[in-house]
């Protein structure tokens, strides 16, 4: 959502919504077609869109016409349109990094549009990007923040409020298959699954000028990746773990063939020793 490597683009729905949406609606939503203006687009460099072969204000098309087909209505289409420009807007608000800590212009356009996309007082939103409270027993403690973490504050938002609409979209597309009352549901007698398997990533890193380019130092933090989160780590490790078990499930079914082949009949016995 808020990063992307080189060559790689963000989620199609934004690219889609910056060609396709209409110049009024465009205009109102403070879109442009050249997507090197939006943070959280142009990160992938100008090889990574368009794609070649897909039209991306015909995909944006075809995206309304999914979501007419599931039940979402016009106006509550573009309620979500809106919403996805307000993450866009997010990611342009600029952190002005100071001594200790950080601060956001006032009259920032993207701050503007962004909190009134979302629907949020400017003032609270501004003041809870740059500070932090601590409660205790007795009082509140308010400190600064400098601006990595207030930049990590503003990618965090945007990350969390496209899960949120994720989610929400997930629900309502179940909802539609479910049909009324969950009838449909109750009246299947076959499933369609989705399995998104997570992709491996791997970033550049940081090291020092004097360092050889493989040398593994846990304890220097300049070493570490500049964007391999614990995120990504931890979806990288999740992949492996699956890919595991596909290979032992393939070896099961692989040695049941081949003992079908070979004796003419299933064995009931186990293929692979654990």
């Amino acid at each position: 959502m808020v990063f992307q490597p080189l060559t790689e683009r963000n989620y199609h729905i934004f690219y889609q919504l910056c060609a396709g949406a209409p110049l009024k609606e465009r205009k109102d939503l403070g879109l442009d077609t050249d997507i090197t203006k939006f943070h959280y687009l142009k990160q992938g460099g100008p090889t990574s869109t368009p794609i070649n072969g897909v039209d991306d204000a015909e995909e944006f098309r075809q995206t309304q016409h999914a979501l007419s087909t599931i039940g979402i209505s016009v106006e509550k289409q573009w309620a979500v349109f809106k919403l996805l420009s307000a993450l866009l807007h997010l990611g342009n608000v600029k952190i002005i990094p100071m001594r200790n800590e950080a601060a956001i212009d006032d009259v920032d356009p993207a701050l503007q549009m962004a909190t009134r996309f979302l629907g949020i007082p400017l003032a609270d939103f501004k003041k809870w990007t740059v500070k932090k409270q601590i409660t205790t027993r007795n009082e509140k403690i308010i400190s600064s923040l400098n601006a990595a973490q207030a930049t990590g504050v503003r990618d965090s938002v945007a990350r969390f409020i496209y899960a949120c609409l994720f989610e929400w979209l997930v629900a309502i597309i179940n909802e539609s298959l479910a049909g009324e009352n969950g009838e449909g549901a109750s009246r299947a007698e076959m499933f369609i699954g989705v399995l998104d398997i997570y992709g491996f990533e791997h970033f550049k890193k940081v090291r020092k000028s004097n360092e050889p380019p493989y040398s593994i130092r846990c304890a220097d933090f300049t070493l570490r990746p500049i964007q391999n989160s614990f995120e990504q780590f931890s979806i990288n490790y999740a992949n492996e773990k699956l890919q595991q078990e596909v290979r032992i499930l393939s070896t099961i079914l692989a040695g049941s063939v081949l003992i079908t082949m070979f004796h003419g009949k299933s064995v009931q016995r186990p293929c692979v020793q654990t």
